[in-house]
């Protein structure tokens, strides 16, 4: 504020544009006798730019722009082996930063493309490391030196549905917002997540084109450069002739 709030304090009201951008309080209280006050604004990674905006008579903006790496992605997704049963599946995080992510209130959910729909969820905890490796995947598939293997419940050979279309998201579970997203074989635009106000959009832009088809030898799907993410899903992802649960990409 040009001065300092008056006593009581002045309620600063808060927007986006567009609304999806990211997630943030409706207001901010500037205490009495203060000129300013912070707020956490979470971007959902759906939009490349926003513009949040603050009114208090006159209306003050700042553009965000979209993270292009630095956090927790969803980095490689082998769902379909050479085997019936496709018994090795996984899907591995990856913590593009440099500083430890904190995986509380964190979840994975999977969503089936022929009805929009949460058919799996798996609960995160505890932390990640700097660009550390978590796989969620069964009890005996070998993983690459480093990586954290993780087998929620429920989980079973053949649970990752093989598309046309399928996909999976990172969910903060405390907010309600979306951390990443990735769609194979196919488009989600409106996917019902157990616990959001509104339906989800599993597209980064414009949908991978790619398939990990069943073929021997196995391959995978996977973000390449490993961990670059530019919400831009038909650019950061390729396949991966070498599948590397718990490791760099190697397309």
């Amino acid at each position: 504020l040009d001065i300092p709030a008056p006593t009581g304090g002045s309620v600063v009201s808060l927007s986006v544009a567009p609304p999806t951008a990211g997630t943030m309080p409706a207001s901010v209280t500037v205490p009495g006798g203060q000129r300013s006050a912070t707020f956490s604004y979470l971007n959902n990674g759906s939009a490349p730019s926003a513009v949040v905006s603050a009114v208090l008579g006159a209306t003050v903006t700042a553009t965000t722009t979209t993270q292009t790496g630095g956090g927790l992605v969803i980095n490689e997704i082998d769902y379909d082996n050479p085997s019936a049963s496709d018994p090795d599946e996984f899907i591995e995080l990856h913590n593009s930063s440099g500083a430890t992510i904190s995986l509380a209130n964190l979840a994975v959910v999977l969503v089936n493309g022929s009805n929009n729909t949460e058919y799996f969820r798996a609960p995160l905890s505890g932390s990640l490391p700097a660009n550390g490796y978590l796989v969620l995947t069964n009890a005996t598939l070998m993983l690459v030196a480093g990586g954290t293997r993780l087998t929620p419940p429920g989980w079973m050979d053949g649970l990752v549905q093989n598309g046309a279309p399928d996909g999976l998201l990172i969910i903060d579970t405390s907010s309600n917002t979306v951390i990443d997203r990735f769609v194979y074989e196919g488009t989600i635009a409106n996917a019902n997540v157990t616990g959001f106000p509104t339906t989800v959009t599993l597209v980064e832009m414009t949908p991978s084109p790619l398939s990990d088809t069943n073929a021997s030898p196995n391959v995978s799907l996977c973000r390449s450069p490993n961990g670059v993410d530019t919400n831009n899903a038909s650019v950061d992802w390729a396949i991966c002739n070498t599948t590397t649960p718990g490791g760099p990409n190697l397309p």
